[in-house]
């Protein structure tokens, strides 16, 4: 999944490349509309792109609804016949029968009633006050909870608080790192193009194994993510040297490619790790964390670019080093648990 966003961001700056550096103005003292169409044919595209992609997701991909959510539904056949085709397809046997399923029962959901087709807030309120009393319900739960919770708003304060910050910081102390438009658009579709094969780097490092006082190893998720992250600090902090345009595209690069090793490893191991019940609101908390924390990087920017004080950068550098520490601490390590 994050190769292909690393996808879909190559096509943005590709698109970007291609119709605003020759369609934008030059200066903000003469900027009517009829120059200044770059940034609408972007628009026009990317939403053509998105149009196109739903179609094509209602029309050619049709998804099968989940069996988790049909059984909970009370809509057991359904949910046999996807436990049907899932085996076929995947050639695994499957034991189960429907009246076996439909003997267990139905399935209480407090917060949906079949018969109305609509949902309670406040028993949505509830279902969600449970699952996080599971997610916090022993002591090993908590500190893994806890720590994937401190890692996503790491990342979402550190990083982009970063990027806010460096192009000042180089550019105070003399860098010139974007001459043109052109340049600009052309170093963001290298980067964005390196950073698809951060992901994929990651999936055979989750696979390492090696022997350490005679014992064998597991690279695994904690161990890419570690090695994500502390690679990523030192691109970035080696990226406070950069002073020209081909610097600011080579660290760039491999900023993203580092940072995406760190964060595919991260987005996979985040639902694998929470109570199968809870995991939604698990992976949800985690994202409205991510976010809250990233809704702070303006006010960071704001009043630390007024100061003129270069703390942020190095302070949020650092940050992006202490998920190697929170990767560390992390108690679950899921690669290669599941039997074939």
């Amino acid at each position: 999944m994050a190769l292909f966003w690393g996808v879909g961001q190559t096509i943005a700056a590709l698109i970007s490349w291609a119709f605003i550096p020759n369609n934008s103005c030059d200066g903000p003292d003469y900027c009517p509309s009829h120059i200044n169409r770059g940034w609408r044919y972007c628009w026009f595209v990317n939403s053509g792109i998105c149009f196109a992609a739903a179609l094509i997701r209602l029309f050619v991909l049709k998804m099968d609804e989940t069996p988790k959510f049909l059984v909970s539904t009370g809509r057991d056949a359904e949910a046999f016949a996807i436990l049907q085709k899932i085996s076929q397809q995947y050639n695994r046997p499957l034991s189960l029968t429907l009246e076996q399923l439909e003997a267990c029962g139905t399935i209480k959901q407090d917060y949906f009633d079949p018969s109305q087709h609509g949902y309670s807030i406040k028993a949505l309120w509830r279902a969600m006050h449970t699952n996080l009393k599971i997610l916090f319900h022993s002591r090993i739960t908590t500190r893994s909870t806890i720590l994937v919770i401190l890692s996503w708003g790491f990342i979402g304060i550190a990083y982009s608080t970063f990027y806010n910050f460096l192009y000042i910081f180089i550019a105070s102390h003399g860098g010139d790192t974007g001459s043109s438009t052109y340049i600009v658009y052309r170093n963001a579709l290298l980067a964005n193009f390196v950073g698809i094969f951060g992901p994929i780097l990651a999936g055979f490092m989750i696979l390492i194994k090696f022997k350490m006082f005679n014992k064998e190893i597991l690279f695994g998720r904690r161990g890419t993510m570690i090695f994500g992250a502390l690679a990523s600090m030192a691109i970035l902090f080696g990226y406070t040297t950069v002073r020209t345009p081909s610097a600011d595209a080579g660290f760039g690069a491999a900023t993203y490619f580092f940072v995406n090793i760190y964060y595919g490893t991260l987005y996979a191991y985040t639902p694998e790790i929470f109570p199968t019940k809870a995991r939604g609101t698990g992976v949800g908390v985690c994202l409205v964390v991510g976010r809250i924390f990233g809704a702070f990087a303006p006010v960071v920017y704001y009043f630390g670019a007024e100061s003129g004080s270069a703390v942020p950068i190095w302070v949020c550098g650092a940050l992006i080093g202490c998920l190697s520490i929170l990767s560390a601490l992390m108690p679950f390590e899921p690669s290669l648990k599941r039997t074939v």
